[in-house]
């Protein structure tokens, strides 16, 4: 799994993998499309995709149910995090923007702590 604190490292599917020969160790240059492709009707007017311009290392291969291979794609890559925090604009689109239809999913752990109670029945 790729530090979340790092904008220079990317998980990968396993059909990345075997399509295009990278693992972990390899980098992968990462386009993030234009600020204006992300805004709402960016799509149609055809994605810009050369700026920014990162390269992230390989740091994971994996999948889970909101990440996995998909038919006739070639394969995907997780940003990191902090990537994403970094250019929200180039991977998020603009929140404030009510036509903005792209989203964050998360899993998350919770840890219940055990407490023990006492019987204090009566004999």
């Amino acid at each position: 799994m790729f530090d979340p604190t790092r904008t220079d490292e990317a998980m990968v599917s396993r059909k990345f993998v075997s399509q295009f020969h990278k693992g972990v160790g390899d980098t992968v240059v990462v386009d993030l499309p234009t600020r204006r492709s992300c805004r709402p009707g960016g799509l149609g007017s055809g994605w810009r995709i050369h700026r920014p311009r990162l390269t992230a290392r390989i740091v994971g291969v994996g999948s889970s149910p909101w990440f996995s291979d998909q038919p006739g794609r070639k394969g995907g890559v997780v940003l990191s995090p902090d990537m994403v925090a970094r250019y929200p604009a180039n991977t998020m689109g603009d929140p404030h923007d009510p036509k903005n239809t792209v989203y964050n999913n998360a899993i998350v752990r919770l840890r219940v702590a055990r407490r023990q109670y006492r019987s204090c029945a009566r004999t």
